[in-house]
């Protein structure tokens, strides 16, 4: 993986919670007040082989999962990039597993994402018990 050389100035986790039983395939962004006027420099995701649990403690999504959907992420009023979930997974081993990024945070540009016309968009059905989609959020104000 390739180390960005710019310092972490602020780091926000954010989730999303996806219901048991639940058969919707869109999941949109909660409110993140911290983030309304924050610029973005990277997100990072993370599944269950990677964090078992998430803070709130629920099942984190499993990476079969996460291979099966996409965020969309809406910037200047439209939905300007659409993204496979796997290309945020900068951790973990890339030789057993072809679903990481090994190039390293996906160079966001220094983004204004508008986060509640954000979401996750699943392709294919998911697993039918509760979980959380979690990211990692880098930025600076």
């Amino acid at each position: 993986m390739n180390y960005d050389s710019k310092r972490l100035e602020r780091y926000q986790l954010v989730t999303i919670n996806v219901p048991a039983g639940s058969t919707v395939r869109q999941w949109y962004f909660p409110d993140q007040p911290d983030l309304r006027d924050a610029i973005i420099q990277h997100i990072s995701a993370y599944h269950a082989d990677l964090v078992s649990l998430s803070p709130q403690n629920l099942t984190v999504i499993s990476s079969a999962d996460l291979c099966n959907a996409y965020m969309v992420l809406n910037i200047g009023e439209k939905e300007d990039i659409k993204i496979p979930l796997n290309n945020f997974i900068v951790l973990g081993e890339p030789i057993s597993s072809p679903i990481y990024n090994v190039n390293g945070y996906i160079p966001l540009a220094d983004l204004h994402i508008h986060w509640s016309k954000s979401y996750i968009q699943f392709a294919a059905p998911y697993a039918a018990t509760q979980f959380q989609i979690m990211f990692g959020v880098f930025y600076k104000n």
